[in-house]
This record gives C-alpha cells, sequence and structure tokens, in this order.
C-alpha cells in the first residue's frame, strides 16, 4: 500500500514539474493544461486505486478458493456475479431486519424486552446479509495458469467444483441485454466445448472482459504447452541421435 501511495506522490511532483515549466514558457494556454494535468492526475489516482483493489482481490480469492487449486496453480481472473443479483434480498434484510425493528422501537415500543428483540433479530439479519454475500462470492468462474474451475458454494459444508481443461474448450460469448445490464455492465458468458456441452453463468459483471480474458489464458496455455511439447520431442530427437552416433 506504502508503495502505491509513494508511486501516486512521485507521479505528483512530476507533474507539478510540467506545471510549472507550461506557466513559465506557454502561460496564454496555461488554464488549458493546467486542466489536461489536473485529469492525468486524476487517472494516475484511479490506476494505483484500481491496482491496489485488484491486489487485494487477488489475495482474497486465493485465500478462498486455494482448496480448489492444484499444485503450482495460480488464479488469473475470478468471474463473480455482480451485485445487483443480491440486491434484493439485501434490500429485504436492510428493511426487515433493520429499518422495520428500530423504526417501531423509537416509534413508541421502546420496552427494554422490546429493545433486546430488536438487538437479537439486528444480529440475525446481519448473521443472513454475511450468509448471502459469501454465498454471492463464492460462485465463481476461477480462470487459472492450468485450466478453469467452475465453483459452486451450496452451504458451509457443501460445496462443489468442476475443472475444465482449456483443451476442451471450444470457445466463449457473452451477451449483454436490457437497459440495466448495459448501464451497470453486467450480462451473461456462455462456454462452449468439444463435446458439444455448455456452460452458462448469468448476471456477472463485465463479460466482456471475462470473455476476452478467457480467450487470452487459453492461447496462452495451449502455446506453452506446444512448446514445451516440442522442446521435449527435440530433447529426445537428439538424445537418440547422440546415442546412435556412440554405437557407430
Amino acid at each position: 500500500m506504502m508503495r502505491g501511495y509513494f508511486f501516486v506522490f512521485k507521479k505528483i511532483h512530476v507533474l507539478g514539474k510540467v506545471i510549472i515549466c507550461r506557466k513559465v514558457f506557454n502561460p496564454k494556454k496555461y488554464t488549458t493544461q493546467r486542466l489536461n494535468t489536473f485529469y492525468i492526475i486524476y487517472k494516475v489516482f484511479h490506476f494505483c486505486n484500481n491496482d491496489y483493489e485488484n491486489k487485494n482481490k487477488m489475495i482474497i480469492d486465493k485465500i478462498i478458493f486455494s482448496k480448489h487449486l492444484e499444485k503450482g496453480e495460480k488464479i488469473l481472473y475470478a468471474v463473480h456475479q455482480h451485485w445487483v443479483q443480491m440486491l434484493k434480498a439485501v434490500l429485504e434484510i436492510g428493511f426487515f431486519g433493520f429499518v422495520l425493528p428500530w423504526s417501531l422501537y423509537f416509534m413508541g415500543f421502546n420496552t427494554k424486552l422490546f429493545f433486546w428483540i430488536a438487538i437479537i433479530w439486528s444480529v440475525l439479519a446481519y448473521m443472513r446479509f454475511i450468509y448471502i454475500l459469501i454465498d454471492w462470492y463464492c460462485d465463481a468462474w476461477l480462470i487459472t495458469n492450468m485450466s478453469v474451475i467452475t465453483v459452486q458454494w451450496n452451504g458451509i459444508f457443501n460445496n462443489n467444483a468442476t475443472r475444465l481443461g482449456y483443451e476442451d474448450i471450444e470457445g466463449a460469448a457473452y451477451e449483454i441485454s436490457g437497459f440495466w445490464g448495459t448501464v451497470l455492465r453486467y450480462g451473461t458468458i456462455n462456454m462452449r466445448f468439444m463435446s458439444g456441452n455448455t456452460s452458462e453463468l448469468k448476471n456477472i459483471s463485465h463479460p466482456k472482459k471475462a470473455e476476452m480474458l478467457l480467450a487470452h489464458y487459453k492461447e496462452k496455455f495451449l502455446s506453452d504447452r506446444n512448446m514445451h511439447d516440442t522442446t521435449a520431442l527435440k530433447t529426445l530427437l537428439s538424445n537418440l541421435v547422440a546415442n546412435t552416433n556412440r554405437k557407430k
């Protein structure tokens, strides 16, 4: 985190020098250039903040999904459903678990018994919210350096995971439909397999990005594997030729 702040302050320091130089050598255009510079500073802050959040997200994903990974396997990107998927449940919990009981308490039901009933009710509502949050986050597609893992969380003691090899994936397609899907950037992604089967995940965040990353890491995995196989074949042929020459 400190390294990120140091990077930002360093960039601001450099940009500050740019402002001074432009003010001295081109004072007539200083106002426009100052706005452009402030925009650059905003983009630097935005980049550093996103980079810091992405690193934290990867750490959380590694902790939660580590039991589904093989030795040496790393999560490159995790596809989660959009927060709109749990919005209705969260609003219901907020109203019935917090707003309603405490509104009744302050409107006249301010007895000691009702106070403790409201406390217990709110605690149960909060626990329900945590459960929904975990359920939402733990249903994901994990794009790793070895395969794609589909994880489905059905409770604390019931987790299902399916591993899909890149060589079995034919391709992926995404669809964004509706006003809210376009505005909030969520949609559906479909993954097609060589066998003809499909796998679908609805209401995911940034489906276009997920589809592009899936295609990129699939191509990279197959390319690296082909290169490894070619190198191994060359080594085998070289050893055979060397052994043949020794026998002669």
